[in-house]
């Protein structure tokens, strides 16, 4: 089976999707707050859960959000 994740429902958060968005969002604001190394967390978490659930919007985008931190730091 896979993996099993508690979603934190105190956030109104009721699908793995609003989760996903929610890592998504929150890299961003430190990727505007010029924290690099802090943005990747929450961009590999957001990764890592959606991965076995195929391909996704979401998993693109931050996929792509990570590639690009480096390059912005350059």
């Amino acid at each position: 089976m896979g993996r099993s994740y508690a979603l934190p429902l105190h956030l109104g958060c009721t699908t793995a999707r609003d989760l996903d968005k929610i890592e998504f969002e929150f890299a961003k604001l430190l990727i505007k707050r010029k924290e690099r190394d802090e943005a990747r967390r929450p961009l590999e978490t957001a990764i890592a859960f959606l991965r076995p659930l195929g391909d996704s919007v979401g998993m693109r985008n931050a996929e792509a959000l990570l590639a690009t931190l480096d390059a912005r730091w350059a």
